[in-house]
């Protein structure tokens, strides 16, 4: 059985994450049998939309009864998401977690027997609210960390910050460019996708559409999160390199022996390594690929 391709969807409440998940059923439901995770407050929003399309196949899992509690605090969920994989067999996943989780720790439980061979980090989203986004970043420490850690930011709403100008200006606006300065500095990068409603481009949907699972040879793909205290000579960066090229995607941030941060960045073959100017408690890289390769670099990072 070849692992499942998850998506995480981060952001806080209010910024258009169940909008989107709407979107990608609406999209997707008719060409890929999708299974979403969620709180059941907005499960009740999605069931009272499809249930009743036939041409939508989808599957549905309840995280909690009526909490928004962090998913790696749900003693339960792993089991729960190993059942539910099993059961339904759906080709991808979304998980719809809350604006206050962590991402690296949500994405650690992918790493229990249970869950390793069955499903694999394929992209982590993150909507944020454009007309908020200067509060929720400022003082929001968790918007912050997911931002650090996304694929690609949907900065959805960015309609709202002058209500005055057409789309078209607004993306050109000062206001806008310098949200968008903002994202880049805090992840280089994240692509970054201005939406009203949610409503992702054609050419979003065709990448989640397209993930296949004849991507994996033999070996099933699995996901790491390798965190280091220790500061990484330019020696051993270099070694590094060569086996962040041979996993099927990686990025994150590492420390140099100079007390620099780098952001780094792996896919299709491409490692990039650049300078990172925020501050850094410790080396933090999520790795994806086959078991083999991924254990090689982790013996490394060790």
């Amino acid at each position: 059985m070849k692992s499942v391709p998850l998506y995480l969807l981060f952001g806080f409440l209010g910024s258009g994450k169940t909008t989107f998940l709407k979107i990608i059923l609406d999209r997707l439901g008719s060409k890929k049998r999708i299974g979403l995770i969620q709180n059941e407050f907005s499960l009740s929003r999605i069931e009272s939309e499809f249930l009743n399309q036939s041409n939508i196949e989808f599957s549905l899992m309840e995280v909690s009864r009526g909490s928004h509690i962090c998913l790696s605090q749900s003693e339960d969920f792993i089991p729960n998401l190993s059942n539910f994989i099993e059961r339904e067999k759906p080709e991808i996943i979304f998980i719809e977690t809350s604006g206050l989780s962590d991402p690296l720790k949500i994405i650690k439980l992918l790493e229990s027997p249970l869950l390793e061979k069955l499903l694999y980090l394929s992209k982590l989203y993150v909507v944020v609210d454009a007309s908020r986004f200067y509060h929720e970043v400022t003082f929001l420490k968790n918007t912050r960390n997911q931002i650090k850690h996304a694929d690609t930011v949907i900065l959805n709403k960015y309609d709202k910050l002058n209500r005055l100008e057409s789309p078209e200006e607004i993306i050109e606006s000062y206001n806008f460019k310098k949200i968008e300065s903002w994202i880049s500095n805090i992840n280089p990068f994240a692509d970054i996708i201005p939406t009203t409603y949610s409503d992702i481009p054609k050419e979003e949907i065709n990448i989640i559409s397209s993930e296949d699972f004849e991507l994996q040879d033999e070996n099933y793909f699995t996901t790491r999160v390798l965190t280091s205290d220790r500061n990484y000579s330019e020696e051993e960066i270099t070694k590094l390199t060569p086996l962040l090229a041979g996993c099927f995607k990686a990025k994150g941030y590492i420390l140099n022996d100079k007390n620099e941060t780098l952001a780094l960045r792996a896919e299709n073959g491409k490692v990039e390594i650049i300078p990172y100017n925020n501050p850094l408690e410790k080396s933090e890289i999520i790795v994806i690929g086959e078991y083999d390769k991924i254990s090689s670099l982790t013996n490394h990072f060790a």
